[in-house]
């Protein structure tokens, strides 16, 4: 019998809401972290795994798969920051093309370690970050500055959501400089971890989702940024994106885009408003009087994540972060408990996300489908054999979920 889908908290744009259970917080001692990463897959199915070592002990393994559509806008970035010692990872959903997401795997880390790490952008151009779209990179990100640790106290909401504005006035910059109606119709969403010690913050926009295993109960960790269907969430962004001039048509905002929020989106943020509207009477959207009796008092979409703050406990087991292609076919719930029988099956976590890409394919999944997989646990747990104990040094504690000895 699959268990209980476990309560989300309840959260507000750019707010935080912390998880905590009763147990002990997790202190694990490790000396490496496993992030097993897969090429991008094609519509025949998900994407192979290959393993690269880096520092720590979790296993992170990701799949990825064109699926149905014909051309493959998803993107994944799992990378390990040896200057805060946190494990980042992303999944982007591009739409008007692949070139918002792609630019954010490249880019969007850098800004979020310039913001953990207390640091500011020069020029205007981010830092790249190691690595490449769908690939998984150790070490820096290629920035400099103070090069100072971090510690999980100073993984804060605030800098999060900062992070997204910046990059997103970058990403509009680029795609403005760019030109063309491709770049003024590309945008993506993104779902982004920061697991640091026992610490797991996510901050989204859009429609992907991340899903905490807890006992085998799914908590659901990110809102969804939609004008269509039911619920509070849909009901709250329908509000927003009426109060500043914009309306709802057929599921969409302004009668076009799928999604509330989201990176780029040229045309329905700022200086680009007017093109929208200039661009739905060429298109014949509608008509030149309903354009002119349009007025925005802000942007319709924005870049503002909402953000969690989950504290790890050792009832959490892993954690699934995937874009709607998973979603939209396999709940929640379900995913928790397929995903279970996987790891109990001694699969590792690229195998794992290898294998929920495939059932959402199986399950004819329209969309594209990338999928990042965190293994909290490690493959003692999963064969139920009995964990070493952990090692202290005097005058000392273990320093969480990486193994450092408290390092600032």
């Amino acid at each position: 019998m699959p268990a209980a889908l476990s309560p989300r908290p309840t959260i507000c744009s750019g707010s935080v809401a912390c998880l905590q259970s009763g147990l002990a917080r997790r202190a694990v001692a490790g000396q490496r972290l496993s992030v097993t990463a897969g090429a991008t897959g094609s519509s025949s199915g998900p994407s192979p795994a290959s393993t690269v070592v880096v520092a720590s002990e979790l296993d992170v393994g990701y799949s990825s798969a064109q699926g149905a559509r014909d051309t493959m806008e998803d993107e994944v970035q799992v990378h390990y920051n040896t200057v805060g010692h946190y494990l980042y990872a992303a999944v982007f959903d591009g739409h008007g093309g692949d070139m918002a997401a792609q630019w954010l795997s490249k880019e969007l880390h850098g800004q979020v370690e310039n913001c953990l790490c207390g640091r500011t952008v020069h020029g205007g151009k981010l830092p790249a970050a190691a690595g490449n779209g769908n690939g998984a990179a150790a070490g820096a990100a290629g920035t400099t500055g103070s090069g100072k640790g971090i510690s999980s106290s100073d993984i804060s909401p605030t800098q999060l959501i900062e992070s997204f504005h910046l990059a997103d006035k970058a990403l509009l910059k680029y795609l403005s400089d760019s030109g063309g109606e491709v770049a003024a119709g590309a945008g993506a969403t993104a779902t982004v971890v920061v697991i640091k010690d026992d610490k797991l913050v996510v901050a989204n926009v859009g429609d992907s989702q991340a899903v905490l295993s807890r006992r085998g109960n799914a908590v659901i960790l990110a809102h969804y940024h939609r004008v269509y269907g039911s619920g509070p969430d849909v009901s709250a962004e329908i509000e927003r994106v009426k109060s500043v001039g914009g309306w709802v048509d057929d599921g969409r905002v302004c009668g076009v885009l799928a999604v509330s929020r989201a990176f780029g989106d040229w045309e329905f943020k700022g200086e680009g408003l007017p093109r929208l509207l200039e661009t739905g009477i060429e298109r014949g959207y509608w008509d030149s009087s309903f354009a002119a009796a349009q007025s925005f008092s802000a942007d319709p979409v924005l870049a503002t994540p909402d953000v969690t703050e989950t504290l790890l406990s050792e009832e959490d087991e892993f954690l699934i972060v995937a874009s709607d292609g998973l979603w939209d076919v396999l709940p929640p719930r379900e995913a928790v408990q397929w995903a279970r029988k996987e790891f109990k099956a001694k699969k590792d976590a690229a195998e794992v996300a290898a294998s929920l890409t495939g059932l959402a394919l199986k399950r004819y999944s329209t969309d594209n489908v990338a999928v990042v997989v965190v293994d909290l646990q490690g493959a003692d747990f999963w064969s139920c054999k009995p964990k070493p104990p952990i090692k202290t040094v005097t005058g000392r504690k273990p320093g969480g979920m990486f193994g450092f000895l408290n390092k600032k």
